[in-house]
């Protein structure tokens, strides 16, 4: 939203956006772009993959993309006034 914009422009280095590209990437698969995210990404030398800082601590994209479901699934029961047991989560068709 507007709020997310606008932090984008005054706190680039922790505003975490297109998660989704990172997916399944390696350092070496984005570090030539790594000027196109404000926000830090490492080279995780466990699992090979990269790896975003948030404060101080580390998470993949796939747990920041856990985290941003877990919170959207909180607002949705808040604003329905019940628990949301089951959802449906799409995929655009080119997603790999």
């Amino acid at each position: 939203g507007d709020a997310a914009k606008e932090k984008l422009i005054s706190d680039p280095a922790h505003t975490i956006f297109s998660v989704k590209r990172l997916m399944g990437k390696s350092y070496k698969d984005v570090q030539a772009h790594s000027d196109f995210f404000g926000y830090q990404i490492i080279d995780d030398d466990t699992e090979s993959l990269v790896k975003i800082r948030v404060k101080d601590r580390f998470y993949s994209p796939v747990e920041l993309s856990a985290l941003i479901l877990k919170n959207l699934k909180e607002r949705a029961e808040e604003d329905l006034g019940q628990p949301v047991e089951k959802a449906v989560i799409t995929v655009p068709a080119y997603f790999n």
